[in-house]
């Protein structure tokens, strides 16, 4: 089962589902939400391999042989009312490929989004490969640390 994020240049997205990047504000009300799906057919090695495109304020790119149908799926999200001074659900639509895309990725991504968020190795492009080796695996036990940390803390019901 393959299930996952990919990007538009280079192989693997077919032309048919690629999308324009819209840069004003009222073509983007009528572009959002545009779903544009091809599935491969014929060939024995990836079968039933689908390729998505669905446009949010840019286009993201999928590719799936995990899912047997894409659908629209109602989620709730609670959002802060200014008049209420409180948490209101809010309904709202997602596709089923993006909703199982969240729910495996489990902790991977989040790592890697931590790890960015706070890398201090910017400068490190020119010097000796071995530097940026370290330095990563610094940063992957600082990130793996922090995310330990976090779920001991939530274990004991430490705040």
């Amino acid at each position: 089962m393959v299930l996952g994020v990919t990007r538009k240049g280079g192989r693997g997205v077919p032309k048919c589902i690629e999308q324009l990047d819209v840069t004003k504000k009222e073509d983007l009300a009528k572009a959002r939400g545009t779903l544009k799906v091809s599935e491969l057919v014929g060939d024995a090695q990836m079968k039933g391999l689908v390729a998505i495109s669905l446009y949010d304020s840019k286009p993201v790119y999928l590719m799936t042989t995990a899912s047997e149908e894409i659908v629209w799926v109602k989620k709730e999200r609670k959002l802060f009312d200014k008049n209420l001074m409180e948490l209101v659900p809010a309904p709202f639509f997602r596709i089923n490929v993006i909703d199982d895309y969240n729910h495996i990725m489990g902790n991977v991504d989040i790592a890697d989004q931590l790890r960015g968020s706070y890398r201090f190795d910017h400068w490190m492009r020119k010097r000796k490969w071995w530097w940026s080796m370290f330095f990563w695996c610094f940063q992957v036990l600082m990130t793996n640390s922090y995310i330990a940390y976090k779920k001991y803390m939530e274990i004991h019901d430490v705040k």
